[in-house]
């Protein structure tokens, strides 16, 4: 039984709306002065970044192309 290919599109679009939703609610912590908040907030968009890195560089290597949807 052959094993079923990785979702990456899917990976990727999550890590793109953590990136996004993470980044935000840090900024909107910040004004509202919650400093720590914001930096854990910020952590997580770090990570959503690096996690947008692996998941890019492995989509190249199986050679997907490069449309997210095609």
């Amino acid at each position: 039984m052959e094993r079923p290919e990785t979702p990456l599109n899917l990976r990727i679009a999550l890590a793109v709306f953590g990136l996004v939703v993470s980044a935000a609610l840090g900024v909107l912590s910040w004004l509202a002065g919650w400093f720590v908040a914001a930096v854990a907030l910020w952590a997580i968009a770090v990570i959503a970044v690096v996690n947008l890195i692996v998941l890019t560089q492995k989509r190249i290597k199986r050679g997907d192309g490069n449309s997210l949807f095609g």
